[in-house]
C-alpha cells in the first residue's frame, strides 16, 4: 500500500510539474485546479443526478450484454447451426467502430438510452468468445461420468460445469466492465445524452474547461473501478461457494 501512495505521489509531482511547464490552464490543468473543479462539483445535485444516470445505463447495459453473450453461446454450443448464423453478428459487433453504432442508435432510439444499447453491444461479443472457449474446455470425460450415473442438471451445473467456466467468465468480465464504462460514456458525449457523465464531458469541452474535463475523468476511473471491484469480489465469492 505505501509503495501505491509513493507512485501515486510521483506521478501527480510529474502532472503538476507538466502542468507548470506548459503554464497554460486550456492545454494543461494540474491536479490542483482539477481537484478544486471536483471539489466544486460535489456541492451541485447535477453532479449526483449525472453519475447516478450513467451508472444505472452502463451497468444495465454490462448485465444484459452479459446474458446476452453467454447464453448465445450456450445456444451455439448446443447447435451448431445457429453457432454458424450468428457468428457474423458477433464479428460485426466486435470491430465496427462505437460512433457508427452510435449515430445509427440516436436515429432510432434518440440520445437518452445511448449508453445502455452500446454497453450491451460492447459487452456481448467479449462473455460470448470468452464462454465458447469455456465451453470447449470442459472435461468430456467428467461429462461422460455425469451421463452415466444420471446426474441432474443442477449438481452436474455446480459441481463440473461452473468451476470449469469460473476462469473464462472471470477473464470476460475484468475486460467487459472497463470496456463498457468507456464506450459507455464515449457514446453519451456523442449522442449528447442530458444529465449524464458523457453530457458533462462534453460541456467542458464547449467551455474550454480543462479540470472539469480531468475531474470527470477521474470520476469515470473511480466509479468503474469501484463496480468492477465489488462486481470481481461478488463473482469470485460466488465461484468460491459452488
Amino acid at each position: 500500500m505505501k509503495k501505491k501512495i509513493i507512485i501515486l505521489l510521483v506521478w501527480l509531482l510529474i502532472w503538476e510539474a507538466a502542468a507548470r511547464l506548459i503554464d497554460n490552464v486550456i492545454l494543461m490543468a494540474g491536479p490542483i485546479s482539477t481537484m478544486l473543479s471536483l471539489a466544486d462539483s460535489l456541492g451541485k445535485v447535477s453532479f449526483y443526478v449525472s453519475i447516478l444516470r450513467s451508472f444505472l445505463c452502463i451497468t444495465a447495459g454490462f448485465l444484459a450484454g452479459s446474458v446476452a453473450g453467454i447464453s448465445l453461446a450456450v445456444i451455439s454450443g448446443r447447435f451448431k447451426t445457429f453457432g454458424d448464423f450468428i457468428r457474423p453478428l458477433i464479428t460485426l459487433l466486435k470491430t465496427v467502430p462505437v460512433a457508427c453504432f452510435v449515430v445509427i442508435l440516436l436515429v432510432w432510439f434518440g440520445s437518452a438510452y445511448v449508453s445502455f444499447f452500446i454497453s450491451m453491444m460492447i459487452v456481448t461479443p467479449v462473455l460470448f468468445l470468452n464462454t465458447e472457449k469455456g465451453l470447449g474446455n470442459l472435461p468430456a470425460d467428467m461429462l461422460e461420468m455425469a451421463d452415466v450415473y444420471k446426474m441432474k442438471r443442477f449438481p452436474r451445473f455446480k459441481y463440473i460445469i461452473f468451476p470449469k467456466m469460473h476462469p473464462f467468465l472471470l477473464a470476460a468480465f475484468e475486460t467487459a466492465i472497463g470496456m463498457a464504462w468507456k464506450s459507455g460514456v464515449a457514446a453519451e458525449v456523442i449522442g449528447q445524452a442530458q444529465e449524464t457523465i458523457g453530457n458533462s464531458v462534453y460541456i467542458s469541452k464547449i467551455y474550454l474547461d480543462t479540470a472539469g474535463l480531468f475531474s470527470w475523468t477521474i470520476v469515470v476511473v473511480l466509479v468503474s473501478a469501484l463496480f468492477e471491484k465489488l462486481f470481481i469480489y461478488l463473482f469470485r465469492k460466488l465461484g468460491q461457494v459452488a
